[in-house]
């Protein structure tokens, strides 16, 4: 009787230290998977995506003109001359009671002329930003910090404010600032390795060059 006894807590002692081992187990799984990070808060929305040199949410430098108005709907307003043209699509007021505008400059894609492309793209509005974070709104020194930018012009808003644009001519990114502020008010997407003045000067015809006295 007692080596029955005897066997019995060995069997019970056996199977508790199994199930210690496996609830060991099981909590540091848990511990684990709780200490690993979530990255997917950090992803953007690629319908709110700036690439520079490549898009403005959804809409492609180099894409058909033609594809446009299904994308966004008819335009709101336009101006278009020599087979070349800025259309304008216009959103609701931000927080700053700024009018948020998406300005297209489209021409045709090369000298077979027959058919226009998206050259450059333009925002105002705070809902796009960059994969590093930057939108509407930043402030020069980050923006300076993200990109390699250079002071290439200045112009007078209609408001009144003084403008200043830099580009990042390589990455194929352009901001407009504020002069007083140095708050980002716009930012331009535009072909890799070609100058956001190529067609940006038909935007601001009055625009001061810089350096070019």
């Amino acid at each position: 009787m007692k080596n029955f006894i005897f066997i019995a807590l060995l069997l019970f002692a056996a199977c508790n230290g199994n199930l210690n081992d496996q609830q060991q187990h099981a909590s540091s799984q848990s511990d684990s998977a709780a200490v690993v990070p979530d990255d997917s808060s950090a992803v953007i929305d690629t319908a709110k995506l700036i690439v520079p040199g490549a898009s403005i949410g959804s809409v492609k430098i180099d894409e058909d003109a033609a594809l446009l108005e299904r994308q966004l709907g008819k335009p709101d307003s336009s101006d278009a001359a020599m087979g070349k043209a800025w259309l304008f699509w216009f959103g609701k007021k931000d927080a700053q009671n700024n009018t948020s505008e998406l300005s297209i400059f489209t021409s045709y894609k090369d000298t077979s002329m027959n058919g226009k492309s998206v050259k450059l793209v333009r925002t105002t509005s705070l809902f796009f930003e960059t994969g590093n974070g930057i939108k509407v709104s930043a402030s020069f020194n980050n923006v300076q910090q993200q990109f390699t930018i250079k002071r290439i012009g200045s112009y007078t808003a209609k408001d009144g404010r003084s403008m200043l644009l830099y580009d990042d001519e390589t990455g194929g990114i352009a901001f407009e600032f504020a002069g007083s502020e140095q708050t980002c008010s716009g930012i331009i997407v535009h072909q890799k390795n070609v100058p956001v003045l190529n067609t940006y000067l038909t935007f601001h015809p009055g625009m001061k060059i810089t350096g070019a006295d």
